[in-house]
């Protein structure tokens, strides 16, 4: 039996959906306004590369810690109220960043300690958020409704750095992170009219060590699911490039923070692209070889990049390595939020957290201690990204070759 063709906005067609999914792109836009604003900080503070992946790494370590149980909570307590604790706290962090940039007293270690808190609040946050759209729409319109929260962040990092540029380069780090803050009040307004959201049988006794393992062991147990997250492991370690971009642009392509802006955009812009294809595409059905596709491609487009000198080809270069990494975003998280059932998954949502977050956090200190060891021997800070481009290459040939479960994937 054949199914219709879903249309591109099918999803915008359910009230609580769409009430989600615009309020959505205030906070994303903040957020990616305030972590380019940071990364230029501390470029500016210290000049290196591997302080810039420090900042990745500090990120990391919440998500290590507690990111494989958050989800619990999400399973456990209404969804959008844990949201608007989160957004109200990102907020906090906003106003406090500003103060400290308006008043000239800004450390590393200010921005450092943000980001862990951050990362503290956003662990909760996160599977909430992907476990809400599952109870938004129905489940044959699941992969549309993903594929278009993905392109708010994907827009969101278009518009983000860019217009942090555009007030880093004309006022000051203090009024981007005002706005930052700013942003999360139509959220907080949406969060606040929209219906609860409380998981399918969810219960409300004291959370125990079963409920805390059970998302893991579900993880882990799901050959498909682990094989596809094992790829994006590789991908997130060996290749995360936009912690050092502020490197590229000094070292490199020796361009301006407004052209820093706009390349930090461009890969979001063929994030888009890719989003776009897959709405228009529908249900696909071979989704383990287009995920596979995809990997590959962003691996050779990465090691384009690195070897890359000039402004404008670099700019085509990262578009790829956007347009790749949004369809097997795609891949990821549908297969995810399908398979998962409902009472588990937030708990499946802060596992995927781990690797989507915490993995891409440990490449950014490894791809910048990489490039500050390229540069101390003379070579391109470019060349770390290559090298990373052919690992996953590496690492992706034998997980296709003996990975059937992610092979034979269809819908």
């Amino acid at each position: 039996m054949t199914t219709q063709p879903l249309k591109p906005w099918a999803s915008f067609g359910f009230g609580q959906y769409r009430l989600f999914w615009f309020s959505s792109i205030f906070g994303q836009l903040g957020q990616n306004m305030r972590q380019f604003a940071n990364l230029i900080q501390v470029h500016q503070i210290t000049g290196s590369a591997g302080q810039l992946g420090l900042t990745g790494l500090f990120q990391a370590v919440p998500l290590f810690l507690i990111g494989p149980f958050a989800g619990a909570i999400a399973d456990r307590y209404d969804r959008r109220k844990l949201l608007m604790v989160t957004m109200a706290l990102n907020m906090l962090f906003a106003i406090i960043l500003a103060v400290l940039s308006h008043s000239g007293a800004i450390k590393v270690w200010h921005i450092w300690t943000i980001t862990v808190l951050t990362s503290c609040v956003n662990v909760f946050g996160q599977p909430a958020r992907q476990a809400m759209i599952a109870g938004l729409v129905p489940r044959t319109h699941l992969m549309n409704a993903i594929s278009l929260n993905i392109s708010i962040g994907q827009s969101s990092q278009i518009f983000g750095p860019s217009l942090a540029g555009l007030v880093l380069g004309t006022t000051s780090a203090a009024t981007a992170y005002y706005l930052n803050a700013a942003l999360y009040v139509p959220v907080l307004i949406a969060l606040a009219v929209m219906k609860p959201q409380v998981a399918d049988g969810a219960k409300r006794q004291p959370l125990t060590r079963k409920d805390l393992m059970e998302g893991i062991q579900w993880f882990f147990s799901t050959k498909v699911i682990l094989g596809l997250f094992v790829f994006d492991a590789a991908m997130n370690i060996f290749g995360n490039y936009r912690n050092i971009l502020p490197v590229i642009q000094t070292d490199v392509l020796h361009i301006s923070v407004k052209q820093l802006g706009i390349l930090t955009s461009a890969p979001s812009i063929g994030a888009l692209i890719g989003t776009l294809a897959i709405l228009s595409l529908g249900n696909v059905r071979r989704k383990g070889w287009l995920f596979i596709g995809c990997t590959f491609m962003y691996a050779v487009f990465m090691s384009f990049f690195g070897l890359s000198t000039m402004f404008w080809l670099s700019l085509i270069l990262v578009g790829f390595i956007g347009m790749f990494d949004s369809v097997g975003m795609s891949v990821r998280h549908t297969t995810l939020q399908t398979l998962a059932p409902d009472h588990l998954r937030g708990r499946a949502s802060s596992v995927m957290q781990v690797i989507t977050g915490g993995f891409p956090a440990l490449g950014a200190a490894l791809i910048g201690f990489t490039a500050e060891f390229c540069q101390h021997f003379g070579y391109s800070p470019g060349l770390a990204l290559s090298v990373g481009g052919v690992c996953i290459l590496v690492i992706a040939v034998p997980l296709t070759i003996f990975w059937k479960e992610v092979r034979r994937f269809e819908s």
